[in-house]
């Protein structure tokens, strides 16, 4: 996503409403997980990008990375990692993943699962890796 973000727009606005890039996430989508993050809510994102991760995957398209990596990464990108507390990050994450309902859990995969206590130790004894 955060790579998706970072594209510049080349095509006139009647090219981008003509041809669609069906591989990809539409730019709504990246916007509304930057509003919801903005506004602390994870859950909608999640919700959302589990369900266009299966639409992709209907076109043959089987992207299986972390939603957690996509959507922290993608918040560094647009709001600079200095506007970023990632511990507040890390616990709204994990309430929205425990929001979620036992049929929403089946679009999920192992690597969406919130950071484990093992990952924050290590994060917490190496201090912040550099991007």
């Amino acid at each position: 996503m955060y790579v998706l973000w970072q594209q510049k727009e080349q095509h006139s606005d009647l090219i981008n409403a003509l041809v669609t890039d069906r591989t990809t996430l539409p730019r709504s989508v990246l916007q509304m997980v930057i509003s919801s993050v903005r506004g602390n809510d994870l859950l909608e994102p999640l919700k959302k990008l589990a369900t266009e991760r299966q639409k992709l995957k209907g076109r043959g398209v089987n992207r299986t990375h972390s939603l957690y990596r996509d959507i922290l990464f993608l918040a560094f990108t647009v709001m600079g990692r200095d506007n970023i507390d990632q511990a507040a990050f890390d616990r709204e994450y994990v309430s929205a993943y425990e929001r979620l309902s036992e049929s929403d859990l089946k679009l999920y995969y192992r690597c969406d699962q919130p950071i484990s206590l093992a990952s924050l130790c290590c994060r917490h004894y190496f201090k912040e890796l550099d991007l």
